[in-house]
């Protein structure tokens, strides 16, 4: 988790749902983090916290978002709340949020950032390059440390492999690319692209189909 890094000093979580303190009581490989002296949470909406906090600003913000074709998911993927976003960053902060693979949402994110890079569904984009070596990226990452020990321990194989899989991905910048990009919709609050496109595509399929068997049924008439 975020707060075993060992340059972490305050993490601010913010949740919407009270159910969820509840649940993590329950399991011990997570429960430490409601005593860690780090982290506080606080029980919001997401948006709703960052404009009620203006003055409020972070090197890194971490979003882990629902699914790109649910209802309201526009109010975290799109370009007006990237904005707010980047305005409650210092200078050289990072967000780094999940697409749940919606092309649309990099293309957004480039829209607003000035660079991005990728790692699997997940974007992070920044005002400022994504230049780490390989070397920086190892000894970042062994910085995750949980009871003294590294979190990705070299000395377990499996660990090992995950360890060296994270150094050795290219972190390209991919914002200018996609900023090239015509087909696909910088998100918004009014077009509500993702919701809208995934819509779209379902009832164009259904109405496709219904004509196809309204043809089978009275052409053979």
């Amino acid at each position: 988790m975020v707060a075993d890094h060992d340059l972490v000093r305050k993490l601010k979580c913010v949740e919407i749902n009270p159910g969820y303190i509840g649940l993590i009581q329950k399991y011990r490989i997570v429960s430490s983090i409601l005593h860690d002296p780090k982290v506080s949470i606080d029980l919001d909406d997401g948006r709703r916290w960052l404009n009620r906090h203006p003055s409020e600003k972070f090197d890194f913000i971490l979003m882990n978002t629902t699914f790109h074709w649910r209802d309201h998911v526009t109010n975290l993927l799109s370009a007006d709340f990237l904005r707010i976003c980047e305005s409650h960053l210092n200078e050289g902060g990072v967000m780094y949020f999940n697409t749940t693979g919606a092309e649309d949402a990099v293309f957004t994110a480039a829209k607003v950032f000035k660079h991005v890079t990728r790692y699997e569904n997940f974007v992070a984009a920044s005002d400022s390059p994504f230049s780490m070596t390989r070397q920086q990226k190892l000894e970042n990452l062994l910085r995750f440390q949980r009871s003294g020990k590294p979190v990705l321990n070299p000395q377990v194989p499996c660990l090992q492999n995950i360890l060296e899989e994270l150094v050795n991905y290219e972190l390209s910048d991919i914002a200018p690319a996609y900023r090239e990009r015509t087909d696909l919709y910088c998100i918004s609050d009014d077009n509500m692209a993702t919701e809208y496109k995934i819509a779209k595509k379902w009832f164009d399929a259904k109405a496709k189909w219904a004509g196809y068997i309204a043809g089978l049924i009275f052409g053979s008439r």
